[in-house]
């Protein structure tokens, strides 16, 4: 079939996989010229095997930089499927759960997206600085002084402090 543009333009109906093809095109005078082409048909989606929920511990307020495990990608024709990760791999994921959206994509641009959750936490409880003990001797009951407690934590810039009698 001849286009517009002179151009000529065939549809085949091909199977999945390698089809091999001949193209034969012959001109008004006669003369034939023939060519073997190979012709790769990929309508099947790449398998994604994703890492389980990842645990970290914050390290600020914003949360932690997070450098999950990576998912694998295996396609019947693309030897390595390109994965892409949203957010990305190495980005700083704020304290709580942020999902991890990952597509596997092979060089026909067929797809398949799963996805997996960081859940950065704070677990580690605030440092007290350390307070030497106070004696006061008194046959009565008697006011002790005794200089504030400070405390510091990765997460919260200002810990509550309280005191309590043990």
């Amino acid at each position: 079939v001849t286009g517009a543009d002179g151009r000529y333009s065939v549809s085949l109906a091909l199977l999945e996989g390698r089809n091999n093809v001949e193209l034969k095109v012959t001109d008004t005078s006669g003369q034939t010229l023939s060519k073997a082409l190979t012709i790769f048909v990929d309508t099947t989606i790449p398998v994604l095997y994703l890492p389980q929920d990842y645990y970290v511990e914050a390290v600020n307020a914003q949360g932690a930089v997070v450098n999950f495990p990576l998912a694998a990608a295996l396609d019947a024709t693309t030897v390595a499927p390109k994965v892409i990760y949203n957010p990305v791999r190495g980005s700083i994921f704020p304290i709580g759960e942020t999902t991890v959206n990952v597509t596997a994509m092979d060089l026909a641009l067929n797809t398949t997206s799963r996805a997996f959750k960081v859940i950065v936490r704070d677990t580690t409880p605030p440092r007290i600085a350390p307070l030497k003990d106070i004696v006061a001797y008194s046959n009565n009951a008697v006011a002790v002084n005794y200089p504030s407690a400070t405390a510091t934590d990765a997460v919260t810039a200002n810990p509550v402090i309280t005191h309590s009698q043990a």
